[in-house]
């Protein structure tokens, strides 16, 4: 998710936005061939696929055409509007100026990660579940779960203003007051 004040996208030896393009990638073809291929072929596939995709960003500068044309040739499946619009959020030059940014990372890549201190941006996505407002699907629930158990230490929850908007201030307070006396009491 890239937003004005957020890049997601760090310069670190392993490549984040191969990373996590590829794991858009390979669970969009994964849900139209999971039947038909084993998980070593997808996910064979969908790294030659995210490879491609991100060698003709580089040349072109444009991600719209290049995610159709995968579409339109049958590679995966049209895309929700809200999977494209993360699909397209990976897609950033190879160079930006981090000298202004926080750079985060998404979720997927942090799996198995664990720091001393880290910070978690809840939106509006994931702000249902952490409420519990939303709890039928159990992906988004890992991936909360996952967020929140990656400090050893420190955890810092930023509310992005969308939400407190949502939810207004005074019910996120009462909410966390609630759970952490719970958590601490056990």
């Amino acid at each position: 998710m890239k937003r004005d004040i957020y890049c997601t996208h760090d310069k670190k030896e392993h490549n984040q936005r191969f990373e996590t393009l590829f794991y858009m990638v390979y669970r969009a073809m994964d849900d139209k061939w999971h039947e038909q291929k084993n998980d070593i072929a997808v996910r064979r596939a969908a790294y030659y696929v995210t490879e491609r995709m991100l060698n003709e960003f580089d040349l072109s500068g444009k991600a719209e055409p290049i995610i159709s044309n995968w579409v339109k040739n049958g590679v995966f499946d049209r895309l929700s509007k809200k999977d494209y619009r993360q699909m397209i959020s990976v897609f950033t030059p190879k160079e930006i100026n981090l000298s202004d940014a926080v750079v985060l990372s998404s979720i997927e890549i942090i799996k198995g990660l664990e720091a001393e201190k880290c910070l978690f941006v809840l939106t509006t996505d994931l702000a249902p579940y952490l409420f519990r407002e939303k709890t039928e699907d159990n992906k988004m629930s890992h991936l909360l779960y996952v967020a929140l158990t990656r400090s050893l230490d420190n955890l810092t929850i930023l509310i992005t203003k969308k939400v407190e908007d949502q939810y207004t201030k005074e019910f996120i307070l009462h909410y966390f007051a609630t759970n952490i006396l719970q958590s601490n009491d056990c």
